[in-house]
């Protein structure tokens, strides 16, 4: 949760992305959608209450706190995520103190590395070109779940109950609700640092 309240999302989002988009909620469910729960909203920017988080948890001023590594990786069509991960660590560095050590690495090197299941105080941005599609699952279904692709959230029961409820559900309007249950869980647990969520151009025919 510190590290979460020590980012601002708004400034990284009018900044980097020029402000052609919103803070984000949780990944891949667009804000405002009706896979969304209504209720919730980006995490708020409050350094103050972060640093008093990182203390309680026993790291005064990130004193104690293990390195953390960033992976700057411009992926495929959203090379900005590489100004994003700089971004997110110069928040650390500077509202909690913690030491960040930046590694420059390319797409396919990271994607090797992503099926490493036991590294951890790792984070990279990933930047991902929103799909036209009707079902969120189709673009989660490579990082979500344990047995995913790539490992990139981590391997949680409670994600993999909340995927398979998602995927075995026939019924579209449960399959919502299905949908909500999992951003909640996500967003509850602070599992990710959600940043922006920012549209995409397409050409079509």
């Amino acid at each position: 949760k510190a590290l979460n309240l020590a980012v601002n999302k708004q400034e990284i989002t009018n900044s980097i992305f020029l402000g052609r988009g919103e803070p984000a909620v949780v990944p891949w469910i667009p804000p405002g959608s009706t896979f969304m729960p209504a209720d919730l909203k980006p995490y708020p920017f409050d350094p103050k209450e972060a640093r008093k988080l990182l203390a309680e948890a026993g790291y005064p001023g990130g004193r104690g706190f293990p390195t953390i590594t960033a992976r700057l990786v411009p992926f495929p069509g959203r090379a900005e995520q590489v100004d994003v991960a700089e971004a997110v660590a110069g928040y650390w560095e500077k509202n909690l103190g913690l030491k960040v050590k930046r590694q420059v690495m390319d797409w396919p090197a990271l994607a090797q590395k992503l099926k490493v299941r036991d590294e951890a105080g790792i984070i990279w941005a990933y930047g991902t070109i929103p799909r036209p599609v009707g079902e969120p699952v189709v673009s989660m279904a490579s990082w979500l779940a344990s047995g995913a692709r790539y490992d990139a959230i981590g391997e949680i029961p409670e994600i993999d109950r909340l995927n398979d409820a998602i995927v075995k559900e026939p019924d579209a309007r449960k399959r919502k609700l299905r949908y909500r249950d999992l951003a909640r869980y996500i967003y509850d647990n602070y599992l990710v640092v959600p940043i922006a969520a920012v549209d995409a151009q397409y050409a079509v025919n």
